[in-house]
């Protein structure tokens, strides 16, 4: 089977620009669906574990000896 010179550069062009959209579009979705965790350090009023809080709210539970610690 005979393929022409310009009928393999177009076919090559064709598959490196399938492939560039790829990524692009996967590079894309990444940053539109990428999740921010706003992360705080909480130290506990009764037992001065320190512990980490991902999620807002008022009360907070200590891992450590379970008392409930409000975020000042």
């Amino acid at each position: 089977m005979k393929v022409e010179f310009s009928l393999l550069i177009a076919l090559i062009i064709c598959i490196e620009v399938s492939i560039i959209m790829l990524s692009i579009y996967r590079e894309n979705k990444q940053v539109l669906f990428s999740r921010k965790f706003e992360v705080k350090a909480i130290k506990c009023e009764i037992c001065s574990y320190v512990y980490f809080i991902s999620h807002k709210s008022a009360f907070y539970k200590c891992p450590m000896c379970l008392s409930i610690n409000k975020l000042s």
